[in-house]
Order: structure tokens, then C-alpha cells, then sequence
């Protein structure tokens, strides 16, 4: 299992059922429930690590469904702190900030969380 299938496990066993979990960039429709939506965004040499090592940059998008901004703000807001907790018990990943955005189009309300490991990866036979 890759570690973005990886991260995308350990979340959806933090988080639960009030959220979906989509581990590969995709158009979204409709949403139903918060999505978390990964993108691998950067792969290069772990600073500081043994040789072989590698950081992995993903950015974590947590999506909301279409809501008035209104209402949908708090909702946000709530949902952000879930994936927080959830991201500080998955001890092998770390997180930057939290920044407030839009995504896609008609504009879901949504967070863009940068996270970062360091893995290594074995030749395959």
C-alpha cells in the first residue's frame, strides 16, 4: 500500500462515517458529507534522513458541502477542528497550517491543509 493509500486509511479510521475520504485528485459533484481529499504534491530527499529516505508533501483539501455561507462557515469551521484531532493521532504525519479557501466550481467552502512525511521506499522484484 502507497502512502497516500496509507493516509488515506488512518483518516478515514479517525474521522469515521460523517466523512468521506478521497485519496486521488477528482472532480467533486455533489457532496453529501465533508470530504478529504488528497493530493500528492511534492516527493523529494528527506532533509536530515538516511540515504533513501523521502518527504512526501500532500495537501489535504476539506471540503464542504454547498451551504450558505452563513451556516456553512460554522460547519467548516467544526469539521476543520475533526480533522485536526484526527491528524495529531496519526503520529507519522505533520501538519503546516490551515488556510481558508473555495474549491471547485460552484465554490464548496473549504480548508487546504499542507501535511508532510518521510517514508522509504525498497526496489520491487
Amino acid at each position: 500500500m502507497d502512502v497516500r493509500q496509507q493516509l488515506a486509511t488512518a483518516l478515514g479510521a479517525a474521522l469515521g462515517e460523517k466523512f468521506a475520504i478521497v485519496p486521488d485528485p477528482r472532480e467533486l459533484a455533489e457532496l453529501q458529507v465533508p470530504v478529504v481529499q488528497l493530493v500528492r504534491t511534492v516527493t523529494k530527499p528527506a532533509p536530515e534522513a538516511p540515504n533513501g529516505a523521502l518527504q512526501v508533501d500532500f495537501d489535504a483539501w476539506l471540503i464542504m458541502p454547498n451551504q450558505s455561507a452563513e451556516a456553512g462557515e460554522d460547519d467548516l469551521d467544526d469539521a476543520l477542528d475533526e480533522l485536526l484531532v484526527a491528524l495529531r493521532a496519526i503520529d507519522w504525519v505533520l501538519w503546516e497550517s490551515a488556510t481558508r479557501s473555495t474549491y471547485g466550481d460552484p465554490g464548496f467552502l473549504a480548508y487546504k491543509v499542507p501535511l508532510s512525511t518521510v517514508i522509504n521506499i525498497t526496489e520491487k522484484d
